[in-house]
């Protein structure tokens, strides 16, 4: 079976919890001045190609800082991740890597991005698109896939660094888009009447893990979109698709069979914190239950069921299928 090398980096943004490891904040709850200033200047920046370009621009930030903005700038700003785009980052990271394969693809060290092309035909397939009998993509298919591919061009997020600099360690926070289309080209080929576009893009050095000391990667199968779009048609829900992911890095670097989730841990992960802003509490169960099922049937567990923690809350004991 074929394997992409998902990075736990780009795991930990798409989940929020990138930033688990830093001290973000001083004693008395206000953000330290290193990281403040990164967040202001990014919030004034989508603020201002907003008033341009019609709320096209958003960044998603982790819970810890989305919580101390004031609802006024979360409208204006702030976007969370749809289940597509979930699925279009996991296209992009196996074009990347195939791109990287074929020696490709570029790495820019003084900006910490790699640089490589692919052809939309190419971009369908790898984000779980089919072909129909007539050899086309459906046209609805393919506007989702394209709108949410446009979408994380435009949407920044935050982006930890961590590296030694010689004899010096050098640490800190950026928040840029986690990919960028620079190009988009036509290619007519007149011997067969067929047009080609092919995309030119950048991606975040975090796709790759390069500045880490030891690469940190877990295994996800290369047709993981086409197995979730048969198993759950229609439009892919984000705490699913992000569960999967989690069971995935779970199943390559759990040392034990049997792991364990809190309900609340779940909760965040999955971000359904918004179905209880919304009032939607009666949603999250069956959320969870549906990624349970999913996980069953895509054979990355044997068995899941539900059990009192130390502290007498909800958790779900699961075994993986290693």
């Amino acid at each position: 079976m074929e394997i992409l090398r998902y990075p736990d980096n780009l795991l930990k943004i798409e989940t929020g919890q990138q930033v688990k490891q830093l001290r973000l904040f001083d004693d008395d709850g206000t953000l330290k001045k290193e990281y403040s200033i990164t967040i202001n200047n990014s919030i004034e920046r989508v603020l201002n190609l907003n008033e341009k370009n019609e709320n096209q621009y958003a960044v998603e930030f982790p819970s810890e800082i989305e919580s101390k903005l004031s609802e006024d700038i979360k409208n204006k700003i702030c976007r969370e991740l749809s289940g597509t785009e979930i699925r279009v980052l996991t296209a992009v990271l196996s074009l990347a890597q195939s791109a990287n394969d074929r020696n490709e693809l570029v790495y820019m060290e003084k900006t910490h991005q790699a640089y490589f092309e692919f052809d939309l035909s190419s971009f369908y397939l790898a984000s779980g698109m089919d072909k129909n009998k007539h050899g086309k993509f459906a046209k609805k298919s393919k506007d989702s896939i394209n709108t949410a591919l446009l979408s994380l061009h435009r949407k920044e997020f935050l982006i930890p660094y961590q590296f030694m600099d010689g004899k010096k360690e050098v640490r800190g926070i950026s928040i840029v888009p986690l990919l960028q289309i620079h190009a988009v080209e036509q290619w007519d080929d007149l011997s067969n009447r067929k047009k080609t576009q092919l995309y030119k893009m950048t991606v975040s050095g975090i796709f790759f893990n390069i500045n880490e000391k030891q690469n940190s990667y877990f295994n996800l199968p290369v047709n993981l979109n086409n197995r979730l779009r048969e198993i759950n048609p229609g439009r892919p829900n984000v705490g699913i698709e992000l569960f999967i992911k989690c069971l995935y890095q779970s199943l390559h670097c759990a040392k034990s069979n049997t792991i364990e989730y809190g309900y609340n841990k779940l909760v965040e992960i999955m971000k359904l914190e918004k179905y209880k802003k919304n009032n939607h509490h009666k949603r999250i169960k069956p959320t969870i239950e549906k990624a349970f099922k999913t996980a069953l049937k895509l054979g990355i567990i044997l068995k899941f069921e539900e059990a009192k923690s130390k502290y007498g809350g909800l958790k779900y004991v699961i075994t993986l299928n290693k």
